[in-house]
């Protein structure tokens, strides 16, 4: 796709029918420091999709998302490992699974009120610089506590940045835990987990060596609290 009012890197969606909004499929431009128009032929830019619109761009350093975007898709920013800063739009409703895998220069990010849906523990997997995911106290879906994501009544832990470090204590409300929840925190010193939380999905510790000492939930067994290699807990089956 080549735009007659000069922009010509991106592949996008929606541009043959007038009732569909603009999705940016492809960027292919040189530019490392990325400015996404918020029109594109005069329609919006409504998402980033395509399975990886930004995937393996690595040489990418900043983008600014426009308040059009609602969808960040799958996979968008998936290894963008020079991504130091983004900032996710006012009116963003969802972030796909692996959105940000691998985005292992972010220190942090912030959610907007407007999200309803992030797709998993493994949105912001292997981000091992990231040590705060900070939510808009204004947001129904989500909270975080410590920097760490939970579900806005934190039953629920979903996410720890990979780069949070000393000792985590879960709070006593917490009744489960995510899969990919603490996959690559690898910094950790200590994971404390309450005798309230009874379910703990089998992959929430991939990838991490960090919880060298848990305190132990009634119920749940040593199975998940032990995995520590990328091939551990595959199958998805939850202790109980």
């Amino acid at each position: 796709f080549q735009a007659e009012d000069g922009i010509r890197d991106y592949k996008v969606t929606g541009v043959q029918t007038c009732a569909l909004p603009i999705f940016i499929t492809w960027y292919r431009g040189k530019e490392t420091k990325v400015v996404i128009p918020a029109t594109i032929l005069g329609k919006p830019v409504c998402g980033l999709g395509g399975g990886g619109a930004f995937k393996d761009r690595s040489d990418l350093v900043s983008v600014s998302i426009p308040d059009t975007v609602r969808f960040i898709s799958p996979m968008t920013f998936f290894d963008c490992k020079k991504l130091e800063s983004i900032a996710l739009p006012p009116k963003l409703e969802a972030i796909g699974y692996n959105a940000f895998q691998g985005c292992s220069s972010l220190t942090e990010v912030r959610i907007p009120a407007s999200v309803t849906k992030i797709d998993g523990g493994h949105v912001f997997i292997r981000c091992h610089r990231m040590t705060e995911i900070i939510v808009d106290k204004n947001n129904p879906n989500y909270t975080t506590v410590d920097g760490v994501l939970y579900d806005k009544a934190v039953t629920e832990l979903w996410t720890c940045p990979g780069g949070k470090k000393g000792v985590l204590r879960i709070p006593a409300t917490v009744k489960g835990i995510g899969s990919y929840a603490f996959a690559g925190c690898g910094q950790l010193d200590r994971i404390l987990i309450p005798a309230t939380t009874k379910e703990i999905d089998d992959r929430a510790f991939v990838e991490c060596n960090a919880p060298h000492e848990i305190v132990e939930s009634v119920g749940i067994t040593q199975k998940a609290l032990r995995q520590e290699g990328p091939n551990q807990g595959q199958s998805g089956e939850k202790i109980k």
